[in-house]
């Protein structure tokens, strides 16, 4: 059964036709665009690798060359000789102006300025002679060449000056037999203004976007190692993060050669070849605009829109004639229907011009014959553009599937009552009853639609049913049960979230209370009992947690409460209350419990550990580095004696190392003592070794006074215990010398009772108590907190700015 009139069907097919037309017409055009982009860009991405080839290998060609020159210098060994005679010095006559000489040479070869530095970072020459100082990158560096014994090309930096820079760093070994042995590095500075910026930005063509970027990775971004053809920026002072997206910052992450397209770091797209320049740390990327890639094709798009244009249009015309032709056809047809619809309008008329439910008339066809006042006030359309509808075109799109199987039923169960939603012309929907039936009206069949807006019934039903479900809802999401016991006939009824917190399902046969006392967990059933029976006198039940069993042996928490309603004698008639499932609660409280056990057994075992190793460290200090200091100082004590009457300068150096030698061993003395407070607890008392420790940190942070209280507490703490307070005063002293700048100090240690009371005051710079969780990873709180939370006791701590500092701690005493 066809729903549209012939000239429709005519019209949709002739406009498919031409969509699929100019959709032909449009791919084959698109396609030979798309061969277009691929050719330029194929050719495009050639000349951008071949032009980062040579750029390439131009740098490496001029890296080497330049790392031949230090080669050179480093092998001269008349340059050595002289080097080596400075160094020792040998104040020849013009010894020091024929080193410049030579160093002065060395600028002509594109070098700005040359240091010579000795195996102790000093500058011992410079030319030109204003460099007094060195720059303080060249320290690790010329380190790094005297190790190793190499020669090091530096990164790009900037000087002093702002001025952007590189560094080749050789090696001076000594000469006449010297072997490899390094006695001083030369330093070649290098402005990369003369030939490698120049050199990286050339293009070897005509471009108006073209650029060629020198990169770094230096952690998590690349920087900008050259001047940016489209950015006012100076090198190495502009950056991208790595995840940015840019192109630039993706490719240099790569570090690989690759050829790929993005936006670059003005946002715009580009296409782009990358490759490592070898041996160094830089990242070399050619690249050029995307519109200027296919700037060529702008004029053959533009030929090949209109000729698309122009097939398309005449494609349209020819159909548009076509559909002129059948139109005049439709016309003269539809002409007749309308006049049998007069016929049929005229005998309906009279039935359904008073009705209060909406009726239609409609043909097999389902087009619309008749319809009443009701149905043009009920879908919005005027009488005349009601009738140019369809029974489809009065159902949302969502129902029209099932509108033709409904018909179909009507017709053989000659009627058919269904619910369904109607559209009006205004495009909402309202839920309807329709009553359809096939009649027969001058030898012709028509369809018969009674219709009822149903709206406010579906309201109606629709709130209650929220209502219910929203209350069934926020019961489950609660765990929490409703129950209603009628003491009359010992009935009791539950909502469903009862059942399921019983673990039950609903049922038939009556629930009772015995039923329930039979649930509830033997070791709290005489507690339940205890509360039903006081419930019963005092109208209040609970509230109070007790424990049900499930038939599988599952074990559920529940908080019940509730009240009891009275007749006029006092007798108790029914008891209504609320039962919540708490179990999940109950199971994470004791999950706290056990996690907080747990964690306070980790951190014991971990302050055990640390302080073995802080044992080990100390006697591998004490036993392995002190005893080798000490041999040193015996062994240069020998050298100096022997070179007393020989030379003398040399003796005077040595005297110098060895009193710097008997500092270091005093350091590791005292740092294998602080490592090891078992060690000294052991040796010397609790109440010695805390002395001892005060006296040390009074004198290293110069404290001008102090005051020391210390009871007697040794008897009273296990080992461990005393080790853990020992650690607890250790750090709040070392605070105060490090950060409080403090004059005072007062340590008191007292006993009162079965309690020993420690506290630590000083009147330095303090600070904001309130900040002191943000301080406390500098401060060492976490750990002295700890410390005091094992041995049991409380922690408190007291600061203000400009009114010093107070840490007190109070400990149980305990059995040993």
């Amino acid at each position: 059964m066809s729903s549209q009139p012939k000239p429709k069907k005519i019209f949709w097919t002739l406009l498919l036709i031409f969509i699929f037309l100019s959709l032909g017409i449009w791919i084959i055009g698109y396609l030979q665009y798309v061969h277009q982009v691929a050719h330029i860009k194929h050719d495009k991405q050639n000349d951008l690798a071949a032009i980062m080839d040579l750029k390439i290998q131009q740098i490496v060609n001029w890296r080497n060359e330049r790392i031949a020159d230090a080669k050179v210098i480093r092998d001269d060994p008349f340059f050595a000789q002289r080097v080596k005679e400075l160094l020792e010095g040998q104040e020849t006559a013009g010894l020091k102006t024929k080193i410049l000489r030579l160093m002065q040479s060395l600028t002509h070869y594109q070098y700005q300025n040359i240091l010579l530095i000795d195996k102790e970072d000093h500058l011992r020459l410079s030319f030109p002679r204003e460099q007094r100082t060195l720059p303080p990158h060249i320290f690790k560096l010329a380190a790094q060449v005297i190790k190793n014994d190499k020669i090091i090309f530096s990164d790009l930096y900037a000087d002093k000056n702002n001025k952007i820079r590189l560094s080749l760093l050789a090696p001076i070994l000594e000469p006449n037999g010297g072997g490899r042995r390094v006695m001083a590095v030369i330093s070649l500075g290098i402005d990369p203004h003369q030939f490698l910026y120049p050199l990286i930005q050339s293009w070897p063509t005509a471009s108006r976007t073209a650029e060629i970027l020198l990169l770094h990775r230096q952690g998590n971004k690349v920087v900008f190692l050259n001047e940016l053809r489209h950015r006012q920026c100076r090198p190495l002072s502009f950056s991208l993060p790595i995840n940015s997206g840019e192109l630039c910052a993706v490719m240099a992450a790569h570090d690989k050669r690759e050829i790929a397209e993005g936006p670059d770091y003005r946002g715009i797209p580009v296409v782009a070849a990358g490759d490592r320049v070898p041996d160094s740390p830089w990242f070399l990327l050619a690249k050029v605009d995307q519109q200027e890639i296919f700037q060529p094709i702008a004029e053959y798009i533009r030929q090949t829109t209109w000729l698309l244009l122009a097939l398309v249009g005449s494609a349209g015309l020819g159909l548009a004639y076509v559909w002129r032709n059948q139109q005049a056809a439709s016309y003269r047809q539809q002409f007749e229907m309308e006049r049998d619809k007069l016929v049929l309008a005229q005998r309906y008329e009279y039935l359904t011009q008073y009705a209060n439910d909406i009726i239609i008339l409609a043909d097999q066809e389902m087009r619309l014959l008749e319809a009443n006042d009701r149905a043009v006030e009920a879908y919005g359309y005027a009488r005349d553009e009601l009738l140019q509808l369809s029974l489809g075109d009065l159902h949302p799109e969502e129902t029209r599937p099932l509108l033709e199987e409904n018909l179909r039923r009507a017709e053989e169960l000659g009627g058919l009552l269904f619910e369904t939603s109607q559209q009006r012309k205004d495009g909402t929907i309202f839920p309807a009853e329709i009553s359809l039936r096939l009649l027969e009206l001058e030898g012709r069949k028509v369809y018969q639609a009674i219709i009822r807006n149903v709206t406010q019934r579906r309201l109606a039903e629709e709130a209650l049913r929220r209502s219910e479900a929203s209350l069934a809802e926020a019961q489950r999401i609660a765990h929490l049960a409703k129950w209603e016991w009628d003491l009359t006939q010992n009935k009791v009824s539950r909502n469903a979230e009862g059942y399921r917190i019983f673990g039950q399902t609903p049922q038939k046969s009556p629930f009772t209370h015995e039923i329930f006392l039979s649930s509830v967990h033997p070791d709290d059933l005489p507690k339940v009992k205890q509360e039903v029976e006081k419930a019963l006198t005092s109208g209040r039940y609970g509230p109070y947690d007790y424990r049900i069993v499930w038939r599988d042996g599952t074990v559920r928490f529940l908080h019940s409460r509730g009240e009891v309603s009275f007749d006029a004698q006092g007798r108790p008639l029914r008891m209504v209350g609320t039962a919540q499932d708490i179990t999940e609660q109950k199971h994470a409280e004791e999950a706290l419990r056990e996690s907080e056990e747990n964690l306070r057994y980790l951190t014991k075992q971990l302050l055990t550990a640390q302080e073995a190793e802080r044992q080990r460290v100390s006697l591998m200090l004490h036993d392995e580095l002190g005893q080798a200091l000490m041999l040193f100082k015996f062994q240069l004590s020998a050298i100096r004696d022997n070179l007393r009457n020989e030379n003398s300068n040399f003796a005077k150096d040595c005297q110098e190392v060895l009193q710097y030698l008997d500092g270091l061993i005093d350091k590791v003395r005292q740092l294998s003592q602080d490592l090891n407070p078992p060690g000294i607890l052991a040796e010397v008392g609790f109440q010695a070794s805390l002395n001892y420790l005060i006296e040390g940190v009074v004198k290293n942070y110069n404290i001008q006074s102090h005051k020391v209280v210390i009871d007697e507490i040794e008897p009273l703490f296990s080992k461990e215990a005393l080790i853990n307070i020992y650690r607890i005063i250790q750090e709040c002293l070392i605070n105060i010398g490090r950060h409080a700048r403090a004059s005072r100090i007062t340590v008191e240690i007292k006993k009162n009772g079965d309690q020993v009371a420690c506290s630590i005051r000083d009147n330095g710079e303090g600070f904001d108590s309130s900040e002191a969780l943000r301080l406390s990873p500098g401060l060492g709180l976490p750990s002295m907190k700890e410390r005091v939370r094992i041995l049991g006791g409380s922690f408190n701590l007291w600061s203000k700015p400009g009114a010093g500092t107070r840490v007190s701690f109070k400990l149980p005493v305990r059995e040993k």
